[in-house]
């Protein structure tokens, strides 16, 4: 009988191509070394919920492969430390310190970026936009239903480069930061645009795609994650370009990465060999350039330039390029309460239009609610 590792993920949704990657190096890797690694991929709240409450689960994963911010989940998913000399001298600093808490590295980063750029489509856009007035001149000019720029507002991921705009974080001093004249601004400048029809809000995973590809929409702002699925149906009408001057205010996305983490103190279980082997398969180089050759998403390790050079097409290198200007999300464990408070309240403020301050004070009392001690 085959050595059998589970793989915990997420990447579910239809524009998700990373999942063709993953399955495809398990199957390799099985190939190679005899061990089944067996992907079992959820929604990503399932994710959450199953690794927040992973001591009330009885099916338990031996490697997770998520976003770097749910690194803080390390107390409540019993995430093993992870050996220096799996990742010491191939990868930036920068990047590792994507799914590194209170000084100790908690996860291997596999991918990097998860940004937000501004796709667009070239019919529209000749040349690539770039301030607010960009948007607003080539809706001059189209049909009453078109609509310049959209992007999936009730998330708070997608709220960022708004709020930043104005120079204003959701995060502060270890707290939630929402309560501030640059969130209300921002709010307001995006309740102005949707009423104006300058902004558009789709849900992310399908209308705001659809539409743009059926060029209902000019242009989107979504994350890099999803560049291969874009680029497969928009071909050479794509155009990728930053994220759009706000009333001079320059917006600046959030970066993070994709990598492995190990639930249950699994490195330090029966199967902590075959768990590293994979880790170490994952990490070489012809392996790590598959995530760009084959879903063109940005491999983690600093060392693959020649390999990377002849197959990184203009937009990619654009995509890469805009990574240089976002700041890093923070993977506190806190963040998992500022980014649940958040979608709370720009959900009501969008869907029941609340005021700015009513959208904030949903959010304030949604964050208190939610990292309140339980009294004993």
């Amino acid at each position: 009988m085959k050595k059998e590792l589970i793989l915990w993920h997420e990447f579910d949704g239809p524009g998700d191509t990373s999942i063709e990657v993953l399955e495809g190096i398990c199957r390799d890797f099985e190939a190679e070394s005899g061990i089944v690694v067996k992907p079992e991929v959820m929604n990503i709240t399932v994710l959450v919920e199953r690794l927040t409450k992973l001591k009330e689960q009885s099916h338990k994963p031996d490697i997770a492969f998520v976003p770097s911010d749910m690194t803080g989940y390390a107390a409540l998913a019993d995430y093993t430390e992870v050996p220096e000399r799996l990742w010491s001298g191939i990868m930036d600093e920068a990047v590792l310190q994507t799914m590194r808490l209170q000084d100790k590295q908690y996860g291997i980063p596999i991918v990097s970026g998860n940004h937000l750029v501004v796709f667009y489509n070239k019919e529209w856009y000749p040349e690539a936009p770039v301030t607010w007035q960009d948007y607003e001149r080539v809706a001059e000019q189209a049909h009453p239903s078109f609509v310049p720029l959209a992007t999936d507002l009730v998330q708070g991921f997608f709220f960022i480069p708004f709020l930043t705009a104005f120079h204003g974080w959701p995060m502060k001093e270890g707290s939630a930061n929402f309560d501030t004249p640059e969130c209300k601004n921002a709010l307001r400048f995006v309740k102005t645009k949707l009423s104006q029809g300058m902004l558009g809000n789709e849900n992310g995973s399908t209308s705001l795609l659809e539409k743009f590809f059926a060029g209902d929409i000019g242009a989107i702002i979504c994350g890099e994650w999803i560049f291969n699925y874009v680029s497969q149906h928009m071909g050479d009408r794509l155009g990728v370009t930053e994220l759009p001057v706000i009333e001079g205010g320059k917006a600046i996305s959030m970066t993070s990465s994709v990598g492995l983490v190990f639930p249950n103190q699994s490195l330090q279980s029966a199967k902590r060999e075959d768990i590293i082997r994979f880790v170490q398969y994952m990490l070489e180089p012809t392996v790590q350039v598959r995530w760009e050759s084959e879903v063109l998403r940005t491999p983690a390790r600093n060392d693959l330039g020649e390999l990377l050079e002849p197959i990184v097409t203009e937009n990619k290198r654009k995509v890469s390029e805009l990574m240089k200007d976002c700041r890093p999300m923070s993977c506190d464990p806190i963040m998992m309460h500022i980014w649940e408070a958040m979608c709370l309240g720009l959900e009501a403020f969008i869907e029941r239009q609340l005021s700015e301050e009513e959208a904030i004070a949903v959010m304030v009392q949604a964050f208190e609610k939610s990292t309140k001690v339980p009294a004993v």
